[in-house]
């Protein structure tokens, strides 16, 4: 690349997850809360948005190094592909789906959930809620087919009410933390705040001069070298997100100190003569 020549700014893929995320989630979910029933619009909405849409997010998060954008998108559009299907199989009577085993299923993806959330108490509060009611929301879930299972379909219905009310909280919440990460980064200062961490600080922190100090966050794919108005859902701090590859320039590759000049040595000689 030459010296006239400036690096591509890319556009970031998490929003378009959490958006996706959250309106197929809202959706199911007030469902779940009885104000519809479970029809092709939700299908619909599950396959392409809340499935396809997502896993390609977690794809162009994976080339961006981004481990815990590519875990948790992919494996969530796999979630709603792998539910859409269930239903599907299940109305035409190929593989009836039972309480008992979508509530092993809803375990699992809970407790791979809750590792998840873990990974967000550094990043900012909309995140770290996201993550948080999702855990409740499938436990709750599980919870109604384990009741469905054990023959009290009334007790599984209203958990599944509260499960309805925490989805639709949880769905919501990654719409705004989207939805703040396209207008806070497109007017270039924060319209809608993101909140910060549930425990603040950066995990690493190198600096190899005052004025190129380098701070990881919890999220290690996120670098950044300034401060910024704007925030993003996977940053520990109120700062503008580098890729890997940009933030390397900024890191000098030597703290050595600058060689004497010319001058400096031809007066040193007359220094110590006097």
């Amino acid at each position: 690349m030459s010296e006239h020549e400036h690096p591509v700014k890319k556009a970031a893929a998490g929003p378009l997850g959490l958006i996706a995320f959250g309106m197929t989630t809202t959706l199911l979910n007030l469902k779940n809360l009885g104000l519809f029933k479970l029809s092709s619009m939700v299908y619909g909405m599950g396959v392409f948005y809340g499935g396809l849409v997502q896993l390609i997010v977690g794809i162009l998060e994976f080339k961006e190094g981004n481990t815990f954008g590519w875990v948790a998108f992919s494996s969530y559009g796999c979630f709603w592909l792998s539910l859409c299907f269930t239903w599907i199989l299940s109305n035409v009577g190929l593989a009836p789906a039972d309480s008992t085993g979508m509530m092993f299923y809803l375990i699992m993806w809970g407790t791979f959930t809750l590792f998840l959330w873990f990974c967000t108490f550094r990043s900012n509060l909309c995140t770290f809620i996201v993550f948080g009611s999702l855990v409740v929301l499938f436990y709750f879930l599980a919870l109604a087919d384990l009741l469905k299972a054990a023959g009290t379909a009334t007790g599984g219905e209203w958990v599944e009410r509260i499960a309805g009310l925490v989805g639709v909280v949880c769905g919501l919440t990654a719409l705004y933390t989207g939805l703040a990460e396209v207008l806070n980064e497109n007017l270039g200062r924060v319209v809608m705040p993101l909140g910060k961490p549930f425990r603040s600080g950066p995990v690493f922190r190198a600096a190899a001069a005052p004025s190129a100090a380098v701070e990881v966050g919890f999220i290690p794919e996120y670098v950044s070298t300034r401060s910024s108005p704007t925030s993003t859902s996977f940053q520990a701090s109120e700062t503008v997100p580098l890729r890997r590859n940009e933030a390397t320039a900024a890191i000098p590759t030597s703290t050595s100190l600058p060689a004497p000049t010319t001058a400096a040595l031809t007066a040193a000689p007359a220094l110590s003569a006097q």
